[in-house]
């Protein structure tokens, strides 16, 4: 048999090419905030709805939607029996909590049917494009007749306006008179995309450092994917999400795929750093969404020290701690058994996995510095192969470490040790340390007590300064306050037994406030 390539045929396809060429799927992201809110399903309740107002501003020019789509952070759920509806509006609040009844105030069902909704950006194709005239507002009223609670939740940005809804009810779906909330706990609307096709470049995707990563590395590069029916890319970068610098400029590339740009410096270190990618054919262009990652913080001022005094390695809820404890809670911050000042760092005797892992953050180490710290336990069974403690350092982020120090003595420390060591073989911009202490989680396994490290200048004298330098406190005086600046651990004391020193540490400066506490002075 003969095989016919019809014309007819050969046109149809040609053409089906061109146009599958000119035409891209392009979105609008609105919103990037990480409030976790479990609207539009609204599973706190087993039937629900939500109404959400999208405003024009965001929103841009007329188009055709063609999908939505959540940013899921607790997949994968599925979430049965849900319903979508679409409105243009020129309302940007609503003026009220009750139900929108959708079948009679000019809504279009865009959505029947069940959901799986899985971590990250989730798609929701719609039964039929919604013509946006690029004017009025969009309205989505979301309607859940799922039965159950507990299903997905949302990344969301806050909102102080009553731009969003919803009611719940255990029973049944709630009854149209049944009122609810505007502007619900916790005060946000969902972040939310919105599908088109375009003639121009596909939208720029997949960022990395991901949106709203932290803990990011100041030696970070930057990459992202480009689509179909781009020529060229611009890429602005900065810390001002108002006034970013134009760091790559009509970039040609000659196809789809993924880019990259690496900053010619380290990056400022615990800060906001915001980008975006404007995607370019000719005279159409296409934006990313504004992205943002806020980068780690560093060790990068000497000499620096540590001595547990305050919260900001154990107990910073809902801040990330710079110092990284692994299992969770394995180190924490002790106030007996101190070396100086009011806390030490204490590791638990039994821990998952049988490691405790306190590490540093980063350290922008320079050449020809020491570290010194202090150490002790309790317990004479403290021994190697029972429960050991191990210094450790890296000078490639991580990849490998080196054993630099084991503390396991077989008696008990009466009171601290110090231990002081050249960290000048991984000097360079990827340096950490960590103590890791291995347990057997035996009954007679010690904890392990730490407090006062510091890093300096190797080969330099210890530093004292005072400020002022005189310092002379006599009753009834009260307090005083002064300065001191060191490359070492120091000790602060009163020969006036009324008075008290107390010391507040940051990387260089301490504080310390003489106090009386009584009035008159006691006899002694």
């Amino acid at each position: 048999m003969t095989n016919r390539f019809s014309p007819m045929l050969y046109l149809a396809i040609l053409l089906m090419a061109i146009s599958l060429q000119v035409k891209s799927q392009n979105y609008v992201e609105v919103g990037s905030g990480t409030v976790s809110n479990s609207m539009p399903v609204y599973s706190s309740w087993n039937y629900s709805w939500s109404s959400l107002i999208y405003n024009y501003a965001d929103l841009g020019t007329a188009k055709s939607i063609i999908k939505i789509a959540l940013n899921c952070t607790n997949g994968p759920k599925t979430v049965t029996n849900q319903k979508i509806y679409f409105k243009l509006t020129p309302n940007t609040v609503y003026a009220n909590a009750n139900y929108e009844d959708p079948l009679n105030t000019g809504y279009t069902l865009v959505f029947q049917g069940n959901l799986t909704f899985v971590t990250g950006w989730n798609e929701i194709t719609l039964l039929t494009p919604i013509p946006y005239d690029g004017v009025q507002n969009i309205s989505i009223h979301w309607e859940n007749s799922w039965g159950n609670t507990y299903g997905p939740t949302f990344n969301s940005t806050s909102s102080s306006i009553n731009n969003n809804k919803n009611c719940g009810n255990d029973q049944n779906f709630p009854p149209p008179g049944q009122t609810g909330y505007l502007n619900p706990y916790p005060g946000s609307l969902a972040n939310m995309r919105f599908y088109y096709n375009g003639a121009g470049p596909v939208t720029p995707t997949n960022p990395v450092p991901a949106d709203n990563a932290t803990v990011v590395s100041v030696g970070t590069s930057l990459s992202w994917q480009l689509g179909a029916n781009t020529t060229s890319y611009d890429l602005w970068f900065g810390t001002n999400p108002q006034s970013l610098t134009l760091v790559v400029g009509n970039a040609a590339v000659s196809g789809a795929g993924t880019f990259s740009y690496t900053p010619p410096a380290l990056l400022a270190d615990s800060t906001w750093h915001y980008w975006k990618v404007v995607a370019k054919n000719g005279t159409q262009q296409e934006s990313s969404p504004l992205w943002k990652f806020k980068t780690e913080v560093v060790i990068d001022q000497f000499p620096y020290s540590q001595g547990f005094e305050d919260s900001t390695v154990f107990n910073t809820y809902p801040v990330q701690s710079a110092w990284v404890i692994s299992p969770d809670i394995s180190w924490y911050q002790y106030n007996t058994l101190q070396q100086s000042g009011l806390f030490c760092a204490k590791s638990f005797f039994s821990v998952t996995g049988n490691e405790a892992i306190l590490r540093s953050p980063k350290v922008l180490l320079p050449a020809d510095y020491k570290i010194s710290f202090y150490w002790r336990n309790t317990n004479v069974n403290k021994i190697s192969g029972h429960d050991t403690t191990y210094f450790e350092v890296t000078g490639d982020g991580g990849q490998t470490w080196v054993k630099v120090d084991t503390l396991a003595p077989e008696t008990v420390n009466t009171s601290y040790v110090q231990r002081v060591h050249s960290l000048n073989a991984f000097a360079g911009n990827n340096c950490f340390f960590r103590f890791r202490h291995r347990t057997d989680n035996t009954s007679g396994a010690a904890n392990v007590y730490l407090d006062d490290i510091s890093i300096y200048l190797d080969g330099g004298s210890p530093t004292l300064t005072v400020t002022p330098p005189v310092q002379n406190v006599t009753y009834p005086a009260g307090s005083v306050n002064f300065t001191v600046t060191a490359n070492l651990n120091w000790t602060a004391t009163s020969d006036a037994r009324w008075c008290n020193p107390v010391r507040s540490e940051s990387k260089q400066q301490i504080k310390m406030v003489l106090r009386s506490f009584q009035t008159p002075p006691p006899a002694w």
